[in-house]
């Protein structure tokens, strides 16, 4: 999915003009985890005083409790209820539940490596360049991960080399 350009100015001119998260997601087409990213950002340029963000709401209206409504298949977030997943684009009125992976059988070797990985991860080069990031994924899980495959390519016998 690529990535859709907002402008700095534009958003920040509807903020100061008294546009709530509401009318600014929509506006927008932002989830609420975009846009509270879009004001990490424009607080991080130096564009938006933290001050700002605040004085928009007093204290009794900065709790609010959100229905939320997520995608049987991909797990999106949305606030406001779908029929077709915005984006997986599954029709919830057709979607069917798959079925849940079979047990590992209990006959195989100790130390067979399992690894289930479900998902779209984005990997990265570290910082140093020697390793990769999964992007999506929390470090004791992609530690694992990395063991899991780590052992599982030692444990294979060497290519053959073709001379």
């Amino acid at each position: 999915m690529s990535k859709r350009t907002i402008s700095a100015g534009e958003i920040l001119s509807d903020l100061r003009s008294g546009l709530n998260d509401n009318d600014l997601m929509q506006k927008y087409r932002l989830s609420a985890r975009a846009l509270e990213s879009i004001f990490g950002k424009l607080l991080q340029a130096g564009l938006l005083a933290q001050s700002e963000l605040d004085a928009r709401l007093d204290v009794s209206q900065r709790t609010v409790a959100l229905e939320v409504f997520r995608c049987p298949s991909c797990d999106c977030v949305q606030l406001t209820k779908f029929d077709e997943c915005p984006r997986c684009g599954v029709v919830l009125a057709k979607y069917k539940p798959k079925p849940k992976p079979a047990p590992v059988p209990a006959d195989e070797p100790p130390g067979a490596p399992t690894v289930l990985f479900v998902g779209t991860y984005k990997l990265t080069p570290s910082a140093d360049g020697k390793s990769l990031v999964i992007d999506g994924l929390n470090p004791k899980l992609q530690r694992k991960l990395i063991d899991a495959v780590s052992n599982a390519l030692k444990s294979r016998p060497p290519e053959p080399s073709i001379l």
